[in-house]
């Protein structure tokens, strides 16, 4: 899409244009593109008003103008900025939209003159050098050189915003501010980009225990260039109860080092691990910093805690479980596991057995670093407190006395927590033998919701929240003990269509921790031609911890298939809250694939089918496609869900050549016989009316290829049979394969028993001719005398159809049965009116 800014009223060329340079770009930032910016510079000693200048921006792919910015409203003092980029963008000055500057390999030109009039008028789009081009700047991360744009806009070098592999997270910049020296680091939009030389710190090892006493450490602190004069640095440590050394290190004239020794200190508290930061800092440099990890040689504790966890919460029950390394080496943790058992001897029931797991998936080291944490959690956690863990898990450790045990990948038992309501009846067990427990919870009456370590690896534990939830005591992937005001964003649906417009959803925002004060939440789309907020902003009383507000779903006419879109709620003080949601394209065909379930056969008793048809032209390998069963009260579910089918066959080892079929039937099916290729007695246990649903990929929406949609008992011992190769499902409730009778016929058990291969009632054959295009070709037409002449070819007998407003539509006189030639409505109706040549025998349009 091409972009125009700006509203100026006359065109005039100023004095000093030489002064101004594009000074820095940031084209290629984090996620969905909302710090985008091009930062001017007046390198003049004096003021520069940019009328009549342009900002343009040109795509390197084909050399050509996608954007054009007048600035002829702004001006810049002489040392000062002006900063063209998105409108969450520091210092920004004039407002562009997210995502519009593109990537690279692109340019982008400063003009002024009859050059910036052309490109405000949209009269030229071609990149343009000569007196007019006032600075340019061509850019890329780490792609080829867009030589075309450099010769046009005469430029010799295409710089690299990914020159330190950090293309996301820095820009473009001079340095000096409006010299010819470039180079990319932390974006500065509207200030500076000069820097001051770095003192380097190294601290060495940077991993220790408070025993290890004097010297333990050696420090090294280098400066960029020999220094004149003594320069002394001052070094700070943030806490000298773990560590202890000189306050202030001298680098002598003509020196670039200094070398220096730190102690560490034992301080006789179980206080876990520590973080202790140096600094280096002189006058004239940058600080130099460096993270100690000290290791508590009083611990009790092993190496890898279970930090915090929740097993459930008032009405939700999310439950996480969240690691930590308290020493000073990094530890892999695939293979290790997570148990919990029944703790009440009085449950017979439960006690001693196995309530719930989840272990660390094996194969590739998952390195757990000193300090680090490690999340696992399920989905109704993942939604409550809109975090991603490192691993999504569904452990259902109940909701009951527990003793919950971390093992690391030999089976040993590491660390023991004992959950309990004081009942004298609860006793720690591994599977029902004593064992001792690290930390033990009690929550009186009720069994505890989860708890947390008081500081992070210590020794001492407090409870978390029952309710509300998300609980403002957890900190699941961060500190403990540091409660974070926070913003939550819960959707009650996350799955619509572009269609579906006004209010399609409606969002909660809930304020975490701080409600105290009036506060007011500002609410913004990733993409807002495909949903956005009915309001921008929610203004919270104080006191007021939640408030609703809808979504709209926006049809943007393009065909861009499923999207992802990340909502976001922010305000100042508060960590953001961000949902995402899936939207689907109403342009597109869903479901696009060339494997599909060609026939779906619910016979007698066991005898159930589900044929699969690579329909396609090459062969396709089926790693990550699931076959799905969604039975019963489920059998909607899909529609909008992520995972919960009632059951799922792996089709991982499937390979279908062109043409070849595959039939999944019921571990019990005995007719027809012999047609299966594997059996599963799970996903081929429908009862005519349960959707079968074909994905992918993931169980979501986005991935699905085909279905069979069920929303009652519509296929009760029959037969579904395809009928041609377009999309025969949808997400719409209450829809089913019955809106789609073009799509799937129906064929009763008895002709599928009595078919035999090579037809395509046949379970393991499938053939479907798709018809061919009807070609019409019209070369002209003419109105005189009142009457209207049309001269076509048509591929055979056609009908013509009259309409006056292409919403109502007629046959046309004597339109019946239209062979090729000259066709003549001797009664055309009065004023304007359309013709529609197709088919004979198709109906007219509706």
């Amino acid at each position: 899409m091409k972009y125009f800014y700006g509203l100026t009223a006359a065109l005039a060329a100023p004095a000093a244009f030489s002064q101004i340079v594009i000074n820095e770009i940031d084209s290629d930032t984090p996620s969905s593109d909302t710090a985008e910016f091009v930062e001017l510079y007046n390198a003049g000693s004096e003021a520069v008003a940019l009328t009549g200048h342009a900002l343009v921006f040109f795509n390197g792919s084909n050399d050509s103008e996608y954007q054009t910015v007048d600035l002829g409203a702004a001006s810049i003092a002489a040392g000062d900025f002006l900063v063209i980029g998105n409108a969450a963008v520091p210092n920004v000055d004039i407002v562009i939209p997210d995502g519009s500057i593109q990537n690279g390999p692109d340019g982008v030109g400063l003009y002024n003159g009859a050059t910036a009039a052309a490109y405000i008028a949209e009269t030229e789009t071609a990149p343009l050098g000569g007196a007019d081009l006032v600075d340019a700047l061509v850019y890329g991360a780490s792609d080829p050189d867009a030589t075309g744009l450099l010769t046009a806009l005469g430029e010799t070098t295409q710089y690299d915003e990914s020159a330190n592999s950090l293309h996301t997270v820095e820009s473009i910049q001079r340095n000096p501010d409006g010299s010819e020296t470039f180079e990319t680091k932390e974006p500065t939009p509207g200030e500076t980009n000069f820097t001051l030389p770095k003192l380097t710190l190294t601290l060495d090892p940077s991993s220790v225990s408070e025993g290890d006493g004097e010297g333990v450490i050696f420090g090294e602190i280098i400066v960029p260039e020999p220094v004149v004069g003594d320069l002394v640095i001052t070094i700070g440590i943030s806490d000298v109860t773990e560590l202890d050394g000189p306050t202030t290190v001298t680098i002598v004239d003509g020196d670039d080092f200094v070398a220096f020794e730190l102690d560490a200190v034992d301080d006789m508290d179980i206080d876990g691990l520590q973080t202790v930061v140096v600094t280096a800092s002189a006058s004239g440099y940058q600080d130099g910093t460096v993270d100690v990890f000290v290791a508590d040689d009083d611990l009790e504790l092993p190496e890898i805690v279970i930090n915090e966890m929740q097993v459930k919460a008032g009405g939700d029950d999310p439950q996480f479980v969240e690691l930590y390394n308290n020493q000073g080496t990094a530890v892999d943790l695939a293979g290790w596991s997570v148990k919990a058992y029944g703790s009440d001897t009085g449950d017979t029931v439960n006690f001693g057995n196995l309530l719930g797991s989840f272990t660390i998936p094996s194969g590739s080291p998952v390195l757990l670093a000193p300090g680090e944490f490690y999340l696992a959690g399920d989905s109704v956690f993942e939604s409550i407190y809109g975090i991603t863990p490192d691993l999504q898990v569904e452990p259902g450790f109940g909701l009951f006395d527990i003793t919950m045990i971390l093992f690391d990948a030999d089976d040993n038992a590491v660390f023991t927590v004992f959950s309990q309501d004081d009942d004298a009846t609860n006793q720690a067990n591994n599977a029902g033998a004593p064992t001792v427990a690290d930390i033990t919870i009690n929550d009186g009456f009720n069994s505890p919701a989860g708890y947390y370590l008081d500081s992070d690896g210590g020794t001492t534990a407090s409870l978390i929240e029952f309710a509300p939830q998300p609980a403002s005591s957890a900190t699941p992937g961060q500190t403990n003990g540091v409660f974070i005001d926070r913003l939550r964003i819960e959707l009650d649906t996350t799955f619509f269509s572009e269609a579906d417009g006004a209010g399609v959803a409606t969002a909660t925002v809930t304020r975490v921790n701080n409600s105290t004060d009036p506060l007011t939440v500002t609410l913004s789309s990733a993409d807002p031609t495909e949903v956005v907020f009915q309001s921008a902003t929610l203004s919270f009383a104080a006191g007021e911890e939640e408030l609703t507000v809808m979504l709209d779903a926006v049809d943007d006419m393009d065909e861009d298939g499923l999207q992802e879109v990340l909502l976001t709620a922010s305000a100042t003080g508060f960590e953001d809250g961000t949902a995402t949601v899936s939207v689907a394209d109403d342009e597109s065909t869903i479901g696009a694939s060339d494997v599909l379930i060609t026939q779906y056969s619910e016979g007698t008793s066991f005898n159930k089918f589900i044929e699969l048809t690579n329909v396609g032209s090459s062969s396709i390998t089926l790693a990550g496609w699931q076959l799905t069963l969604w039975a019963n009260g489920n059998r909607e579910s899909w529609k909008t869900a992520t995972g919960g089918s009632s059951s799922a066959f792996d089709l991982s080892e499937v390979t279908l050549a062109a043409g070849e079929s595959f039939v999944v039937a019921h571990g019990s099916a005995d007719t027809p016989a012999g047609v299966a290729d594997v059996t599963d007695s799970g996903v081929a246990n429908f009862n005519g009316d349960d959707s079968v649903v074909l994905y992918s990929g993931a169980l979501n929406p986005s991935n699905i290829a085909d279905a069979v949609s069920l929303a009652a008992s519509d296929a009760s011992n029959k037969s579904l049979v395809r009928l041609s190769l377009d999309t025969g499902w949808d997400l719409v409730a209450a829809s089913s394969f019955l809106d789609y009778p073009s799509v799937w016929g129906e064929i009763d058990l008895a002709t599928v028993e009595a078919a035999v291969d090579g037809d395509t009632n046949y379970l393991g054959y499938f053939e479907v001719t798709e018809p061919s295009d009807y070609i019409v070709a019209i070369s002209d037409c003419s109105y005189s005398a009142g009457q209207f002449v049309i001269n076509f070819t048509a591929s055979g007998s056609s009908d013509i159809y009259v309409s006056t407003d292409l919403t109502t539509w007629g046959e046309a006189t004597n339109g019946a049965g239209v062979a090729s030639g000259t066709y003549t409505d001797t009664a055309p109706p009065a004023g304007k009116a359309f013709y529609l040549i197709q088919e004979a025998g198709t109906p007219a349009p509706e």
